[in-house]
């Protein structure tokens, strides 16, 4: 049992796996513990002595996922035997997943009772007053992520997901509104919107996503707002038309692609093909000024044969994705796709992955080379041994010397001097003064 006398604050050590969705929930766990005057990290550095609480925020899309989170529970049962672990998040949900049979795990926080986990363990430790203002949340980024939407009713042939964060709904206006209000007074420049299929914002309000943009563009003192992911059948002619006016908007987007074939997409149950996707990501680029696209790969889905993965790999050729997040299939009991035939031998997915990360990459960098000898801004995120790292608006990260002046949550005008695989090396043009194409955010 906690000491409710213990002169110095409980601590609550915070591990999260999985998506930027996670990551918010994550936050504001953090955020609910922190305002009870807990002390609160994502290492277990951050403490003098161990933690007495360790909260892992699960995922389930793929089975690897499931394994780290069985492993990252078995490893702080080990290390911490004192500490109370508790799981929440997606692979928490799920009865085909079962954590509760670990012996490591003391307690189960389903999604929906998120918000009243740290009030609930403050009670077993005695604390009962809200300490002080409300933290910052997202504290160790230079952006904040705020989920605006929550669930999928798709049910794609192989995602889990849908049985985990449940039907889609979305967050009011007026509550994203006040939320990113706070954001911004606490400091943060960028704001990133995700959502389990945050394409569907406002369905169930009466309104859509474009309407919650163009709203959010006018937050007095945001510099950035940018959005995680949108399935491609979700970004019609609204979002792209605001994207080209509103340039508080970063233009990059996410387009989670999956295959470049037709028979693998229906085999998926994706509801777009591959043409409609090439059309996309060219009309995008046509009206949104320096543009990157990044997306989602998945290889050695069941009855994919050599000719469904050159057709892929000739996607990634017309597209020039900034990057491309890779995966193979991975069986997902209670899902379509775990039961189909011609499941592909992994050995086979392993060697097809392994192409397409490197022809990724390499279209990855010279996608980068095009923007050389460019001036853009760069949001930095950290300076360390004299080298500054950042982003620019469309998400290409940059790393250059950073002198006087440059600390995290500045903007620095960095001219792009050389590209090497997902990294650009870059020179501080502020210190030179800049002429020509320099492009500034105010």
């Amino acid at each position: 049992m906690p000491n409710a006398d213990r002169s110095s604050p409980p601590s609550v050590l915070i591990k999260t796996l999985g998506c930027k969705v996670n990551r918010y929930d994550s936050d504001r766990l953090a955020a609910g513990f922190a305002r009870l005057g807990f002390q609160v990290g994502t290492d277990q550095r951050a403490f003098d002595g161990t933690p007495d609480i360790v909260v892992i925020n699960t995922c389930c899309v793929t089975h690897t996922s499931e394994r780290k989170c069985r492993q990252m529970i078995r490893k702080f049962g080990r290390e911490y035997p004192d500490a109370k672990i508790i799981a929440t998040g997606c692979a928490a949900e799920l009865e085909t997943v079962d954590l509760s049979r670990m012996a490591e795990l003391h307690e189960i926080c389903r999604i929906g009772e998120q918000n009243d986990l740290a009030q609930r363990i403050a009670l077993e430790f005695g604390r009962h007053e809200i300490q002080g203002p409300p933290p910052i949340l997202s504290h160790e980024r230079t952006r904040a992520f705020l989920k605006v939407q929550e669930g999928c009713d798709l049910f794609c042939a192989y995602c889990i997901v849908p049985f985990s964060r449940g039907a889609a709904r979305s967050r009011p206006m007026a509550e994203v509104k006040e939320e990113i209000n706070s954001l911004v007074s606490q400091g943060f420049r960028e704001v990133a919107l995700c959502g389990t299929r945050l394409g569907w914002y406002g369905r169930d309000l009466g309104i859509a996503l474009p309407d919650l943009l163009q709203a959010l563009a006018k937050t007095p003192g945001l510099l950035r707002l940018r959005l995680s992911s949108l399935e491609p059948e979700d970004f019609g002619r609204g979002i792209i038309d605001i994207f080209a006016r509103e340039p508080v908007l970063c233009p990059h987007l996410h387009l989670p692609l999956q295959s470049g074939s037709n028979r693998i997409l229906e085999r998926m149950g994706r509801r777009y093909r591959r043409d409609d996707y090439l059309q996309l990501v060219e009309q995008a680029h046509r009206q949104i000024a320096d543009l990157c696209v990044s997306t989602d790969i998945m290889v050695g889905f069941p009855g994919e044969h050599e000719d469904d993965f050159r057709e892929t790999l000739s996607v990634v050729e017309r597209c020039g994705f900034s990057k491309v997040h890779s995966f193979p299939f991975s069986v997902r009991p209670g899902t379509p796709a775990a039961d189909m035939p011609e499941q592909v031998p992994f050995p086979v997915a392993r060697q097809r992955r392994e192409l397409l990360d490197r022809f990724a990459l390499a279209k990855a960098e010279e996608t980068r080379r095009k923007l050389l000898g460019r001036i853009m801004p760069v949001l930095v995120e950290t300076c360390k041994n004299g080298l500054a790292e950042g982003l620019t608006p469309n998400y290409l990260r940059v790393r250059f010397p950073g002198k006087s002046g440059v600390t995290p949550n500045t903007v620095v005008n960095v001219i792009l001097k050389k590209a090497s695989g997902l990294m650009v090396e870059g020179e501080n043009m502020d210190e030179h003064g800049s002429t020509g194409t320099n492009k500034t955010e105010d």
